[in-house]
């Protein structure tokens, strides 16, 4: 596109409102403070990792995180260094869509201000995650695939391209698969073929090293999110949620997904038509996956993708026409509840977190402990955590078990073992299957802990009571603990990878935990809040679940709970063996440490039908769970 110098002047213009947007609502998210950890350790000696005692990829983005980590070599600091380079990629990833891959001037500023007001590809393209990496990658990748350079030089590039995007994180290069195919089969010599496999070394390389180093060809987060036996039914109605909840706090990305899609059934330009091919190719992947937790995170490079089929119209605007799409992006971005271009330094304060399935405005979470705005200038701390670390080690030892690692391992430092109860980050957990009797959140799948798990960490001794546990924990521990290149472990390596001790996991225990009855009585006497978790007229259940049974049918509007305030729990309503609904406890004060009760309001369904037997299921937290009373409240 030839761009005439009004039209540079409008694209600088859309750039640098699209950077002061970006820095406006720059933060850090908790899963970012995984990978800083993992740097450190690699930085302090320990290689890396993020528990010491083993070799355990625990990221996804091994590219984004050497390039954190070779920034981190130069800067010695994360906080800076991660936003600032966040935001240089994401504007540069605007900036060849607009000088390089739009095909006409009026067009491609629509498409900036698509950006600026898409609350995912704002947010997400600071938040510490491998988003804006992924975003420039791409650019360049779709830049040179529109261009259709069929030199030697030019095939490299595609494949060095796609290669890089495969390695910053592995299920991205379906966006590119089409666009290879194709390029793939115009190719017309072995020579072309040698060098497209030639741009494919940089994730070869990375993937030798990885079962070298770390005894798996996938990251320790695959087998935690993708291999947890949850049903497609469930996963369906979870991706269903996702893409709801997307259309609700931010329209301007899916409405430009489900248009850019459309426009591809018509268009007879068969490059921009395999772009939206990649695109389709990653949302049924989303859908097969179950969405995620954290709210449009995973519809960001769909969008760009999008942008980047839409940016193919080669017509000339009249006034009016460019007027028109103008204010409908507007009024698109800014009818979302919370739009991230008028956000400030209190955001987060006052907007709600998740939704009603547990959908998370990660931003809204973390942005009050990490936004830009509030530590600009100053060095970025987190007494917050410290505090809470004191008293978590206080209690627990240098064995902790958690559900939200980030900020608590960089912070607690290396010293520390971090059992993740989601298995994102513990090898033993993530091939454990995840929960199934309750309510999961896509992504963080809670997983049972073993009994004696935590005490053989502490002890060195093994302590499970499941004996056939122990012998595949001893297995998994020689591929991850034992010396790179013994043969024991490389027999080890082989063996696991194929499977071969699979069978050792009792797959139905660890799907659905025994529960522990009690009878209503048992637990009317109450307990204050402040009190310890462990306190002698507390009921711990630290692998079961709580059921509490009435009776007869019941019809009470309001049951007051007391229950740990480091955990969060869902609460079920049962009549004659049947579920009538479900609802997560609220919250406890965060003020409050120990035993804090809860007051939940019956579900409508409950009132009309009665109930003789709730049900109490951990949902996340650090593993120890206790109840303290159970109270009906007839008001």
């Amino acid at each position: 596109m030839d761009v005439s110098f009004k039209s540079r002047i409008a694209f600088y213009f859309m750039l640098g409102l699209l950077a002061v947007v970006l820095f406006r609502t720059a933060w850090l998210c908790d899963d970012a403070y995984i990978t800083f950890r993992v740097i450190d350790n690699g930085a302090n000696g320990f290689g890396l990792r993020w528990n010491i005692a083993e070799r355990v990829q625990v990221f996804t983005h091994p590219l984004w995180m050497l390039l954190i980590a070779a920034l981190h070599f130069v800067t010695g600091e994360f906080y800076y260094t991660c936003l600032t380079i966040s935001m240089a990629l994401t504007v540069a990833a605007a900036a060849v869509f607009l000088f390089k891959i739009a095909g006409a001037p009026a067009i491609a500023t629509l498409g900036a201000l698509c950006f600026i007001a898409s609350k995912a590809f704002v947010e997400y393209g600071t938040s510490g995650l491998e988003n804006p990496l992924s975003y420039f990658l791409l650019a360049l990748f779709y830049w040179r695939y529109i261009a259709g350079v069929q030199t030697l030089r030019g095939v490299f590039e595609l494949s060095l391209l796609s290669s890089l995007i495969a390695l910053n994180r592995m299920d991205a290069v379906l966006f590119c698969l089409p666009a290879l195919a194709h390029s793939l089969y115009r190719l017309h010599s072995f020579q072309e073929a040698g060098v497209f496999l030639l741009g494919w070394l940089p994730f070869l390389f990375w993937e030798l090293f990885s079962l070298v180093y770390y005894g798996f060809l996938l990251p320790n987060t695959a087998y935690a999110k993708l291999f947890h036996g949850l049903s497609q039914t469930a996963l369906l109605h979870n991706s269903l949620y996702y893409f709801t909840n997307s259309l609700q706090q931010d329209p301007v990305t899916l409405c430009v997904i489900a248009l850019a899609l459309i426009y591809a059934c018509a268009s007879k330009d068969i490059q921009r038509r395999l772009v939206a091919l990649g695109v389709l190719l990653y949302l049924l992947y989303l859908v097969k996956i179950g969405g995620d937790f954290m709210s449009g995170r995973l519809l960001t490079l769909p969008f760009f993708g999008a942008l980047v089929v839409l940016s193919g119209l080669q017509i000339e605007l009249k006034s009016w026409q460019f007027t028109a799409g103008l204010l409908l992006i507007i009024m698109l971005g800014f009818v979302a509840p919370h739009p991230a271009a008028l956000s400030g330094a209190d955001y987060g304060l006052t907007e709600a977190r998740r939704d009603a399935h547990d959908i998370a405005d990660e931003r809204a979470e973390y942005y009050p402990k990490t936004g830009l705005l509030k530590f600009f200038g100053q060095r970025f701390s987190a007494g917050w955590m410290l505090r809470f670390l004191e008293s978590t080690r206080a209690e627990e030892g240098d064995v902790i078990t958690q559900g939200n690692m980030g900020f608590m391992g960089f912070f607690g430092g290396p010293d520390i073992h971090f059992v993740d109860v989601f298995g994102l980050t513990d090898p033993l957990l993530a091939r454990l299957p995840a929960r199934q009797d309750c309510v999961q959140r896509p992504g963080h799948f809670f997983r049972v802990l073993p009994v004696g798990y935590v005490e053989t960490l502490r002890s060195g001794e093994l302590e499970f009571r499941d004996e056939n546990l122990a012998r595949f924990y001893q297995q998994l521990t020689l591929v991850t603990q034992a010396p790179l290149f013994s043969m024991e472990r490389w027999a080890e390596i082989i063996k696991i990878n194929l499977g071969l001790y699979s069978n050792w996991i009792n797959r139905e225990y660890y799907m659905s935990r025994p529960q522990t009855v009690f009878s209503i009585n048992e637990l009317s006497r109450r307990i204050a809040d402040g009190a310890d978790w462990g306190h002698e007229d507390a009921h711990i259940f630290t692998t079961d679940r709580m059921t509490i049974q009435f009776n007869s049918a019941q019809f009470f509007p309001k049951i007051e709970i007391s229950l740990d305030s480091s955990d969060r729990y869902a609460v079920e309503f049962w009549l004659n063996g049947a579920r009538l609904a479900q609802t997560l406890a609220p919250d406890a004060n965060g003020e409050i440490r120990g035993m804090a009760s809860r007051m939940i309001e019956t579900p409508d369904a409950v009132r009309v039908n009665g109930f003789d037997e709730i049900r109490v299921l951990p949902q996340d937290g650090d593993g120890n769970f206790s109840m303290g009373h159970c109270i009906p409240i007839n008001e």
